[in-house]
C-alpha cells in the first residue's frame, strides 16, 4: 500500500505527541484527508508500550453516541470507572475523530478535566477535527478553551503535487479508469491538493473522459465546496476571492492551507465557486462587528433567519442549515438548543441586529 508522504509524516509526529502524554488536536479543512489519516493510525501505530490506545472512531452529534462508543470500547457502563481502572495500570490515550460541525458533549469535557487533574499526562486525548473546532461555542467556554484550543496542535494541509498524484492513482485503481495524460495536471492543480475536491473532479472526468469546464453545480462537487466554505466566516470567504485584505483572516487562511504562500485561493475551482455565488448575490454579507461576534454555525442561522424576516423557520429547517442535507443523521436537540440560546444572547448584547423569537411548538423567527 502506497501512502502519501505527508500523511506518513503527520502520523509520525502524532506518535511523539501520544508518547509524551500531551493532549493534541489534529486540524484541517473539510475533506483534507482527516478521516483517512485517522484510519491510518492503527496501521502505522499498532501500539505504544505501557499505554492503552482507545480508538473511538467517528462520533456523531448526540451525547448518547459519544457515551455509547466509550462504554463499548471500555466494556463498562461506568465510563469514569472504566477509564480510572485502565489508568491505574498504565497510560491511556483516547483517539477521537470528531464529525463535521459536531459539538463535544460538555459532560465529556468535564470528565476529561477531572482525569487530567487526577492522572496528569498519564491520560491524554487526541482530536481529529475540521477547522470549525476553532470557532465552536460552548456554555462553559473557558473549559473548552483550556482543554481543546490550548492543546498541542498539528495541521493537515492540502497535499503537494507528488502526494496529489498518489491519491489520484488510488482513485484510478479503485474505479478502474485512468485519466488522460494531458488532463492529469489540470485535475491535480484545480483541486488544490484537497483529496475530496480531487475525487469530485475525477468523477466528473469519468462522465465523458474529457473536461472543457468544471460543473460547479455538480452535486458531487458542490456538496464538498459548500461544506468547506460553511466552516469559514463571511470575512474569510471574502478574502479567498480577493474582496477583502483582512490581516487576521489572511493569517488564519494561510495557516490552514486555504491561501497559498502567494496569497491566492488554494483551489481554483473553489475560487470559481465562490465568485459565482457572489455574482448571484448568494447570502447576506455580515458587517465586521457581527462577523467577529458570531461563530460559523450562528452566522448560518442568522443569515437564514435574516433573509426570511418574521417568517417562522422550523427546527428541522435550521438543522439542515447547520448540518446539511443529511442533518437527520447528526441532529441533536441539545446542540441546537445551545446554538439558539447563544445566538439569542449575542444578538441581545448588540443593538440593531434584531431579536430572536421562539414560537413554541413551531420554530424561530427574527424580528427587527
Amino acid at each position: 500500500m502506497v501512502i502519501e508522504k505527508q500523511y506518513q509524516q503527520l502520523v509520525g509526529r502524532l506518535l511523539g505527541q501520544i508518547k509524551s502524554g500531551f493532549d493534541t488536536s489534529v486540524i484541517g479543512m473539510y475533506d483534507c484527508g482527516k478521516n483517512y489519516t485517522y484510519d491510518l493510525i492503527p496501521k502505522l501505530i499498532p501500539g505504544v508500550q505501557g499505554m492503552s490506545l482507545l480508538h473511538l472512531g467517528s462520533l456523531g452529534s448526540t451525547r448518547e453516541d459519544w457515551w455509547r462508543r466509550l462504554t463499548e470500547e471500555l466494556g463498562s457502563d461506568e465510563v469514569g470507572v472504566g477509564l480510572r481502572r485502565l489508568l491505574r495500570k498504565g497510560k491511556v490515550c483516547l483517539l477521537i475523530n470528531q464529525g463535521y460541525m459536531v459539538l463535544i458533549p460538555e459532560d465529556f469535557l468535564t470528565l476529561w478535566k477531572e482525569l487530567k487533574e487526577e492522572f496528569g499526562q498519564r491520560f491524554s486525548v487526541v482530536f481529529f477535527a475540521n477547522t470549525h473546532i476553532l470557532n465552536d461555542q460552548y456554555e462553559n467556554q473557558d473549559l473548552y478553551i483550556d482543554l481543546v484550543l490550548k492543546a498541542e496542535r498539528l495541521t493537515i494541509l492540502p497535499l503537494d503535487r507528488q502526494d496529489t498524484d498518489i491519491t489520484l492513482r488510488m482513485y484510478e485503481a479503485r474505479y478502474g479508469s485512468k485519466v488522460r495524460k494531458d488532463l492529469r495536471e489540470r485535475i491535480s492543480s484545480d483541486s488544490g491538493g484537497n483529496p475530496g475536491i480531487l475525487k469530485s473532479l475525477y468523477m466528473q472526468y469519468l462522465d465523458d473522459n474529457y473536461i472543457e469546464n468544471w460543473n460547479v453545480s455538480d452535486s458531487r462537487l458542490v456538496y464538498r465546496l459548500d461544506r468547506l466554505t460553511r466552516e469559514l466566516s463571511d470575512m474569510e470567504n471574502r478574502v479567498l476571492v480577493g474582496q477583502s485584505q483582512d490581516d487576521e483572516s489572511r493569517l488564519f487562511l494561510k495557516k490552514y492551507g486555504y491561501l497559498t504562500e502567494d496569497g491566492e485561493c488554494f483551489a481554483p475551482v473553489l475560487k470559481h465557486y465562490l465568485e459565482i455565488g457572489s455574482q448571484k448575490g448568494a447570502g447576506l454579507l455580515l458587517d465586521d462587528c457581527l462577523s467577529k461576534l458570531l461563530t460559523v454555525s450562528e452566522k448560518k442561522i442568522y443569515l437564514r433567519l435574516g433573509n426570511n424576516l418574521s417568517k417562522i423557520l422550523t427546527r428541522e429547517q435550521i438543522a439542515e442549515e447547520i448540518w446539511g442535507s443529511d442533518w437527520f443523521t447528526k441532529f441533536s436537540d441539545w446542540a441546537l438548543d445551545q446554538l439558539m440560546s447563544q445566538l439569542r444572547r449575542k444578538l441581545a448584547s448588540k443593538q440593531g441586529y434584531g431579536e430572536l423569537i421562539t414560537k413554541r411548538g413551531e420554530g424561530y423567527y427574527l424580528e427587527k
